[in-house]
């Protein structure tokens, strides 16, 4: 069977999906959620993610490379500082489109919902079983008439 990198597009969502979509996006990486609910914009997004995880494990790696030589903190936090900052601002990019993203699949999954409830007809009743036609319902007594 071939897989394909590819998201396969409008792919109909309901809300359950468009939920759990929205929490891999926020809460596991920036991305992966909306690639699973058929969007482009993921890889884009997982991109971003990854360079900023990358920058942030740089900035520290540097950081603590720099207080094993010194033998204290370095002011500033040393050369690396400026990885950090930069890391930590295209991880937030990457998150706050995800969040934009996900969203967005939310609000049309519930829009879906709803134009697919109102093309359905209500499901008929059912008969009643022939021996519930023959029951009489007992006259309802008021306990100050006794």
């Amino acid at each position: 069977m071939k897989r394909s990198l590819v998201p396969r597009l409008n792919k109909e969502l309901d809300p359950a999906k468009a939920g759990t979509f929205f929490l891999i996006n926020q809460l596991v990486t920036p991305g992966a959620g909306s690639l699973m609910g058929g969007r482009r914009a993921g890889y884009p997004q997982l991109g971003l993610a990854f360079t900023g995880f990358f920058l942030v494990c740089g900035f520290f790696y540097g950081f603590l490379k720099e207080t094993w030589l010194l033998g204290e903190i370095p002011e500033d936090f040393g050369g690396y500082g400026s990885m950090g900052v930069y890391g930590t601002l295209v991880f937030g990019l990457s998150w706050i489109w995800s969040l934009i993203t996900s969203v967005s699949m939310w609000r049309e999954a519930a829009r879906l919902k709803l134009k697919s409830n109102d093309a359905k007809e209500p499901p008929p009743l059912p008969d009643l079983p022939p021996h519930s036609r023959d029951l009489q319902i007992a006259p309802r007594v008021r306990r100050d008439e006794k």
